[in-house]
């Protein structure tokens, strides 16, 4: 039930990549480069120490230990990459400061990592916006946002993907803010980056 829910809210419902209108960001340079096993093992970095910031306006996501950016990498968002999320269902990416909840291999992105949205800094605004008429008293907060890769070519067509299928990497590359609020890598830097960061590990969403 949970998986199902994020595969609704971080995935546009009945997507097709064809036809949906989709917001795009300038295209962007490669991400610096790094091996991050010789930075862990040239500055004898404590690799329980581990945190994601990521930049919402450079489309960059750092991966840091204990202090020390070992990588960074290139990443999308939803159709409004600019605004801090408000509500559910405003296409928007929550800023501010949270941790992974959960962590798990998925059927559709290759890997989720679990943002504890909402927090209680984020129920604080959430109401304080309902309070002062920024938002509708009925409006919902939203969840289920995470850090992920992206979905199969074949996702837009309604097939079947295999093992065999490969993933719409080019979705990172042509700047295709596809998601619905999530944090959307390469099929190759979120399986990286997924060995690195625990549970628990401290997740900054700048704008």
């Amino acid at each position: 039930m949970m998986k199902k829910g994020i595969v609704v809210i971080c995935l546009l419902v009945g997507i097709s990549l064809g036809a949906y209108k989709f917001n795009l960001h300038p295209r962007l340079s490669p991400a610096p480069v790094g091996n991050i096993t010789d930075s862990i093992a040239k500055y004898h970095l404590n690799t329980a120490l581990v945190k994601v910031l990521i930049v919402k306006h450079a489309y960059q996501l750092h991966l840091i230990i204990d202090g020390h950016t070992v990588k960074n990498y290139s990443v999308v968002l939803g159709p409004n990459p600019v605004d801090d999320k408000k509500q559910q269902g405003d296409g928007c990416t929550p800023e501010g400061f949270y941790k992974i909840r959960a962590k798990y291999p998925h059927q559709s992105w290759s890997y989720f990592l679990w943002i504890d949205y909402p927090n209680a800094p984020a129920w604080a605004r959430f109401n304080a916006n309902k309070k002062n008429g920024v938002i509708k008293k009925d409006a919902d907060i939203g969840g289920e946002v995470g850090i992920h890769g992206v979905p199969f070519v074949t996702a837009a067509f309604g097939t079947k993907p295999d093992k065999n299928t490969p993933h719409a990497d080019n979705l990172i590359d042509q700047g295709v803010n596809w998601t619905a609020g999530c944090i959307s890598l390469k099929t190759a830097d979120i399986i990286e980056i997924y060995k690195y960061v625990p549970v628990g590990a401290e997740v900054e969403i700048q704008h």
